[in-house]
């Protein structure tokens, strides 16, 4: 069972909005148990994973974060729930923490089917989706290969990136991605991948909601940030709705790095909030005594930030160059690898070691050749960074040569 926190926020780099028409909201009928709320029939050939989720809001009667290809909803004292076309829950409950259980099927989105808004390409962006479509030569592929072929298409000409250079005369935001800079946030990917596909004749939707990536020790939960907001697409294939991602897995890294240095003070100041919460049905003299450890707790990382830190800055000084040592194998070929693995397949985690992310993405290894060899220049790159030895200058040349010719074996 996955464990998550998740505050609500929207996206904040929207330039326009999808319109989702016609697709009213109607009510879901609870089950005879209490809280338990079913979104989809029950198949028994159909395993189900379960996600313990605890969501900030501060909207009335919010609409719930769920994973994609919800089935059922437990543990949710709403006075009402209703559930839209698109797969979009809303339930009647007060501003603040909400706290429930889904069990969804992995991969699949519960939705409607597809209709004619599905593969509508506007107007003033055909041109510039055409020529992708006569690039890839979508048309005469199957379903199955023209998503592939558009997948591979993002993943090796375009990147990401958070700022935009100047645009150019009538030339839209989305053409000037695809024809020129190559380069974007997820919502220019997202958009490009849903019209190139309806381009192409296949059935597509844009999605919006929040990347589950980043792992907290401390609440032994996944914690969900408003930076992990994101946006994706939507296929229509073998009769359901799948997920789509085409923006490089280096995203996540890229927002982390403009993190404020105060995320720590209002990371526990939203933990205490919710252990607040949870205390409010408790007795009073509860209460008293969790208010007091926050507010210690709170002292005491503010002190550790400013206090202790300051006195160290005293007396601190600058040091000249000669001074400044070079981390061990920091410039180590095996880090072209990882962005290459990275890109295709899943970013590391902060913590996780080499060997460990690669045990983690392995069935994805299992397609690429040279598997053996992966694990040997990982040998070496370990060695680069921690033996004191270090590697000799010939050894590290022919380590360069290999990694090289790796990476030319697996693209």
């Amino acid at each position: 069972m996955e464990s998550l926190l998740v505050p609500k926020a929207a996206l904040a780099k929207r330039r326009c909005a999808w319109l989702a028409k016609n697709s009213a909201f109607a009510p879901v009928v609870p089950s005879d148990t209490a809280g338990v709320w079913p979104l989809e029939p029950e198949l028994d050939s159909v395993s189900l994973q379960s996600a313990s989720i605890v969501e900030q809001t501060d909207a009335i009667n919010p609409v719930l974060s769920l994973p994609a290809g919800t089935r059922r909803i437990e543990g949710l004292a709403a006075a009402e729930m209703k559930r839209n076309t698109l797969g979009a829950v809303q339930v009647e409950y007060r501003p603040g923490f909400v706290a429930y259980h889904a069990l969804y099927e992995p991969g699949r989105a519960e939705a409607s089917a597809p209709d004619a808004d599905d593969l509508v390409v506007p107007r003033r962006e055909a041109q510039a989706l055409q020529q992708v479509v006569d690039t890839l030569n979508l048309r005469a592929l199957p379903p199955h290969e023209a998503i592939a072929a558009v997948e591979r298409y993002f993943a090796d000409h375009f990147s990401y990136t958070l700022y935009q250079p100047a645009e150019r005369g009538s030339v839209t935001p989305l053409g000037d991605f695809l024809q020129r800079t190559h380069a974007g946030h997820c919502e220019y990917f997202a958009t490009a991948t849903v019209l190139v596909l309806r381009a192409a004749g296949i059935p597509a939707r844009y999605a919006t909601g929040f990347s589950v990536q980043e792992w907290s020790e401390f609440e032994s939960a996944y914690l969900v940030r408003e930076r992990h907001a994101h946006a994706w697409a939507r296929v229509w294939l073998d009769g359901a709705w799948r997920e789509i991602d085409t923006t490089p897995a280096a995203w996540g890294a890229m927002e982390a790095e403009g993190s404020p240095w105060w995320s720590a003070i209002t990371d526990l100041w939203s933990w205490a909030r919710l252990k607040f919460s949870e205390l409010q049905s408790r007795d009073s003299e509860a209460q008293l005594h969790w208010i007091a450890v926050g507010a210690l707790l709170v002292l005491w990382v503010v002190w550790r930030s400013f206090g202790k830190s300051a006195r160290h800055v005293k007396a601190a000084k600058v040091p000249a160059a000669a001074d400044i040592v070079q981390v061990p194998g920091t410039d180590s070929a095996f880090y072209r690898i990882e962005a290459f693995l990275s890109k295709r397949c899943s970013q590391r985690s902060s913590g996780e070691t080499m060997r460990e992310w690669l045990a983690r993405i392995q069935p994805y290894l299992s397609q690429l050749p040279a598997r053996d060899e992966l694990v040997a220049l990982m040998d070496v790159h370990y060695r680069c960074r921690f033996d004191p030895a270090g590697v000799p200058p010939d050894e590290r040349s022919q380590f360069v040569a290999r990694v090289e010719a790796w990476l030319r074996r697996a693209q």
